[in-house]
């Protein structure tokens, strides 16, 4: 079973093989697309080892700083051994260093940190999170830093 969670149904990959997991409810009626609990479970979609290939499509940042780690250690369980975690995200580092080489304007760093009508609450490092991952026994086969965006494949076992 593979996973997509995603912020809207903009980011969903319609076909038989991803289920699409919307942290906003999705406007367009599609049975593809279902939206994601407030808690961020989803055990009735997928039991613990169960899941092969588990995208995080910026999704990080919606997740409330107390809860972070804790949903992570969540959604690492569903994957199972030899499984793939596809991590995509906004590097907080990198978002304070284009601002202050004044590579982005005060609008653009107001838009990434705190989105629009769409809370924002968390950011992590692509750094802290590769640790992350690796303490939790996870393998990183890539890790990507586009601009202020990063990118992180990693394997389960």
């Amino acid at each position: 079973m593979k996973i997509r969670i995603i912020q809207s149904e903009d980011n969903a990959i319609l076909g038989k093989d991803y289920m699409n997991l919307c942290l906003f409810p999705p406007t367009k009626e599609n049975v593809q697309i279902q939206p994601l609990s407030p808690n961020f479970v989803f055990d009735e979609y997928a039991c613990d080892s169960e899941v092969t290939e588990l995208q995080l499509i910026d999704v990080i940042e919606f997740i409330p700083t107390e809860l972070l780690l804790a949903t992570l250690e969540y959604f690492l369980h569903k994957i199972r051994n030899k499984g793939t975690l596809i991590l995509v995200g906004t590097d907080a580092l990198q978002i304070c260093k284009q601002f202050a080489y004044r590579n982005i304007e005060l609008e653009e760093l107001n838009f990434v940190l705190y989105g629009t009508q769409l809370k924002k609450q968390s950011m992590m490092t692509l750094d802290r999170m590769v640790s992350y991952l690796e303490k939790q026994g996870f393998k990183v086969l890539k890790k990507d830093l586009s601009g202020i965006f990063y990118t992180i494949v990693a394997t389960k076992g």
